[in-house]
Protein backbone atom coordinates (compact mmCIF):
# COMPACT_ATOMS: atom_id res chain seq x y z
CA UNK A 1 0.00 0.00 0.00
CA UNK A 2 1.27 3.17 -0.37
CA UNK A 3 1.27 6.41 1.53
CA UNK A 4 -1.68 7.86 -0.47
CA UNK A 5 -3.56 4.49 0.37
CA UNK A 6 -3.56 5.35 4.13
CA UNK A 7 -4.95 8.91 4.14
CA UNK A 8 -8.13 9.97 6.55
CA UNK A 9 -10.33 12.76 6.04
CA UNK A 10 -11.20 14.46 8.78
CA UNK A 11 -14.74 16.12 6.87
CA UNK A 12 -16.85 18.79 8.27
CA UNK A 13 -20.69 18.15 7.51
CA UNK A 14 -22.69 21.33 7.78
CA UNK A 15 -26.39 21.10 7.29
CA UNK A 16 -29.14 24.03 8.27
CA UNK A 17 -32.73 22.40 9.00
CA UNK A 18 -33.56 20.69 5.90
CA UNK A 19 -31.22 21.91 3.10
CA UNK A 20 -28.61 20.02 1.39
CA UNK A 21 -25.69 19.43 3.21
CA UNK A 22 -22.53 21.09 3.11
CA UNK A 23 -18.86 19.05 3.02
CA UNK A 24 -15.52 20.36 3.56
CA UNK A 25 -12.45 18.55 4.22
CA UNK A 26 -10.32 20.10 7.31
CA UNK A 27 -7.80 18.34 7.81
CA UNK A 28 -6.24 15.15 6.80
CA UNK A 29 -3.74 12.44 8.47
CA UNK A 30 -2.09 9.10 8.16
CA UNK A 31 -3.07 7.28 11.09
CA UNK A 32 -6.73 6.66 12.51
CA UNK A 33 -5.08 7.65 16.15
CA UNK A 34 -3.56 10.96 14.25
CA UNK A 35 -6.91 11.66 12.72
CA UNK A 36 -9.13 10.33 15.78
CA UNK A 37 -7.40 13.24 17.67
CA UNK A 38 -8.36 15.82 15.16
CA UNK A 39 -11.75 15.09 14.84
CA UNK A 40 -11.93 14.96 18.83
CA UNK A 41 -10.57 18.53 19.54
CA UNK A 42 -12.84 19.95 16.52
CA UNK A 43 -16.15 18.31 18.25
CA UNK A 44 -14.44 19.76 21.66
CA UNK A 45 -14.28 23.19 20.07
CA UNK A 46 -17.66 22.71 18.09
CA UNK A 47 -20.24 25.50 19.13
CA UNK A 48 -23.29 24.80 17.02
CA UNK A 49 -23.45 21.14 17.57
CA UNK A 50 -26.92 20.85 16.00
CA UNK A 51 -25.74 22.22 12.40
CA UNK A 52 -22.15 20.86 12.21
CA UNK A 53 -20.36 17.66 12.90
CA UNK A 54 -17.18 16.10 11.99
CA UNK A 55 -16.49 12.51 10.31
CA UNK A 56 -13.89 10.54 9.28
CA UNK A 57 -13.48 9.08 5.74
CA UNK A 58 -10.94 6.53 4.12
CA UNK A 59 -10.71 5.59 0.99
CA UNK A 60 -13.55 3.21 1.13
CA UNK A 61 -16.20 5.34 2.87
CA UNK A 62 -16.73 6.99 6.41
CA UNK A 63 -15.16 5.56 9.41
CA UNK A 64 -17.22 4.69 12.78
CA UNK A 65 -15.21 3.89 15.19
CA UNK A 66 -16.72 2.56 18.16
CA UNK A 67 -14.41 4.07 20.85
CA UNK A 68 -15.19 7.13 22.50
CA UNK A 69 -12.35 10.07 22.88
CA UNK A 70 -12.77 12.51 26.02
CA UNK A 71 -10.48 15.33 26.20
CA UNK A 72 -9.20 15.52 29.82
CA UNK A 73 -7.06 17.97 31.89
CA UNK A 74 -3.82 15.80 32.98
CA UNK A 75 -3.64 14.71 36.49
CA UNK A 76 -1.05 17.26 38.19
CA UNK A 77 1.17 14.83 40.44
CA UNK A 78 1.06 15.67 44.40
CA UNK A 79 4.68 16.30 45.99
CA UNK A 80 3.97 13.12 47.39
CA UNK A 81 3.93 10.92 43.95
CA UNK A 82 7.10 12.73 43.48
CA UNK A 83 8.84 11.41 46.62
CA UNK A 84 9.30 14.73 48.34
CA UNK A 85 7.75 14.96 51.98
CA UNK A 86 8.74 18.08 54.09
Amino acid sequence: MSKEDKVILVVRKTQFGSCKANYYVEKWATSLDEASRYQVSLETLNDDKENVSYHLFNGFGVLHTDAKFVATKPKEESEEENGISF
